[in-house]
């Protein structure tokens, strides 16, 4: 049995852009038929939002019903050391997500950090 392919979606607060990426990702792999083969989550590289126990932010939820992509209930998390082990890919939005990243959890050994438009046809900084 072929083990999942472990996909984690990072911005600064883990309120907009990762959960929003994190949801479209997932809803990609359905109409793909895909689901079964990847684990898909997201988080943020502050811990205010998850001091709080912050939801996804209303303009998210906003966008996702306009497009018809599925979510549900998500609670923002902080990006944890724990988290390099357990992931095959660890995507930021942005460079100054990655610099973030490699704050948190050090060096990139594995070559596991991206950011997410390095991916698409125009790889840019989405700040």
């Amino acid at each position: 049995m072929q083990d999942k392919t472990n996909v984690l979606f990072v911005c600064l607060g883990n309120i907009c852009r990762s959960p929003m990426a994190e949801f479209v990702f997932k809803h990609l792999l359905e109409e793909k038929k895909l689901s079964h083969l990847f684990r898909v989550d997201s988080a943020g590289t502050e811990g205010y939002n998850a001091l709080c126990r912050a939801g996804i932010h209303h303009g998210t939820k906003t966008i996702l019903r306009q497009m018809h992509i599925p979510f549900e209930e998500h609670i923002s998390r902080q990006l944890t050391s724990a988290d390099y082990n357990r992931f095959d890919y660890i995507l930021a939005m942005d460079d100054q997500n990655i610099a973030d990243i490699k704050s948190i959890l050090g060096n990139d050994t594995q070559n596991k950090i991206y950011k997410l438009l390095d991916f698409s046809d125009n790889p840019r900084n989405d700040r």
